[in-house]
């Protein structure tokens, strides 16, 4: 969880009233990965995974590609998940992480089509959460 931060206001979030304290800094994220690469077995049949939750994850776009790189160093046979609403993936993004292939899975959040997403899913800015997603 590089943040609990998000950019949506949900109808359904249980995250609304609690005080949203980021739970780490990019270093303490970084000596995490180290220690369970030093941890993990390279003899294990097990494929170790990197998963991004949040809040909105891509609120802290440049930690997601930094780590997803450093996880894909120590583990070429791994794979990333990234739970996301969609909204902040742009082009640069993409760009930064093209290049992993099958390995990086990005799960979108929608909740139906364009009229019941947007009714539960509002963008905290205004707009429509749906579009930004689609997009």
């Amino acid at each position: 969880m590089p943040t609990l931060r998000c950019n949506c206001r949900c109808s359904y979030c249980y995250m609304h009233e609690v005080e949203k304290k980021d739970p780490g800094r990019k270093g303490d994220f970084l000596q995490a990965l180290e220690e369970f690469a030093s941890d993990f077995s390279s003899s294990s049949s097990e494929l170790p995974q990197l998963r991004f939750i949040g809040g909105e994850p891509l609120i802290e776009k440049s930690m997601v590609v930094e780590l997803t790189g450093v996880f894909f160093q120590r583990f070429p046979r791994g794979m990333v998940v990234v739970n996301s609403n969609g909204t902040l993936i742009d082009p640069s993004y993409v760009s930064d992480m093209a290049g992993y292939g099958e390995k990086l899975v990005h799960v979108v959040s929608l909740d139906g089509l364009k009229d019941q997403h947007d009714s539960r899913r509002k963008l905290l800015q205004g707009g429509s959460s749906f579009e930004e997603a689609v997009k």
